[in-house]
């Protein structure tokens, strides 16, 4: 066999299956911005229809009434959008994120599964999740306010 060929294949299988020193917390980071900076336009857009007083032309999936159901999809999706981006309270936010897919996948439409905006629901829900599991990393401010608590009280 050539040594340069086996070289070349090995160097690649490190590449793809040797873990990189601590990019963990930076795929974290770029997931947080990603999926938040996604989810802040749709919230942003949500702000606007309440601003324009169009409240009552939104949808009641929860029978709520739909002046407080897009109140409460705004606030998700604009407001915990920051809170995610930034890495603060990133579980409580990526919770609130969660029980609002939640809806939008489970009790919204439930019967036509797998179409483009049902898939694209589901992967948020699946982002959202992971961020709940894992927390924001150490690139947020959750890890450096953490980190300051413990060294007020002498950990």
């Amino acid at each position: 066999m050539d040594k340069n060929y086996s070289e070349k294949s090995c160097s690649a299988c490190k590449l793809l299956s040797v873990p990189w020193p601590d990019t963990t917390q930076l795929g974290l980071l770029v997931l947080r911005l990603g999926v938040g900076a996604l989810m802040f336009v749709h919230g942003k857009e949500k702000l606007s229809m309440l601003l324009d007083g169009q409240g009552s032309q939104w949808l009641d999936p929860l029978g709520i009434g739909a002046t407080l159901s897009l109140f409460l999809a705004m606030f998700a999706e604009l407001f915990c959008s920051i809170l995610l981006m930034a890495g603060f309270l990133t579980r409580l936010a990526a919770l609130v994120l969660i029980i609002n897919f939640s809806v939008i996948v489970f009790v919204f439409d439930p019967r036509t599964p797998w179409n483009a905006s049902y898939e694209l629901g589901v992967v948020y829900l699946v982002a959202y999740a992971a961020l709940f599991l894992t927390g924001a990393g150490k690139i947020s401010v959750d890890h450096y306010l953490v980190g300051k608590l413990l060294k007020s009280r002498d950990c």
